[in-house]
């Protein structure tokens, strides 16, 4: 059963760009915004986007990788980078 759903107070600013961006998309105002909410109503909310991602780690070993910094890693290899370099430019 289709439900209605009556948005009061909609700012004049907020309604022309919802009408300009319907027309565009030869829809109705009202398509055009039944669109919006079942696209929003759809998508995941934070707590079950968080939720997916917990169990999705829970189901991932815990190893040696785990405790990998990204950031001493491209501190190594930039002093790497740099030596070959000075090596270089020595000779």
């Amino acid at each position: 059963m289709k439900r209605r759903i009556v948005i009061r107070n909609v700012p004049q600013d907020v309604y022309d760009r919802l009408s300009k961006v319907a027309s565009d998309e030869k829809q109705s105002i009202s398509e055009y915004v039944l669109d919006l909410l079942t696209e929003a109503a759809r998508r995941p909310t934070n707590a079950e986007l968080k939720a997916r991602l917990e169990a999705y780690l829970a189901t991932q070993p815990t190893d040696a990788t785990s405790d990998f910094d990204g950031v001493q890693a491209i501190r190594e290899a930039r002093e790497e980078r740099d030596r070959r370099l000075d090596e270089r430019f020595r000779s």
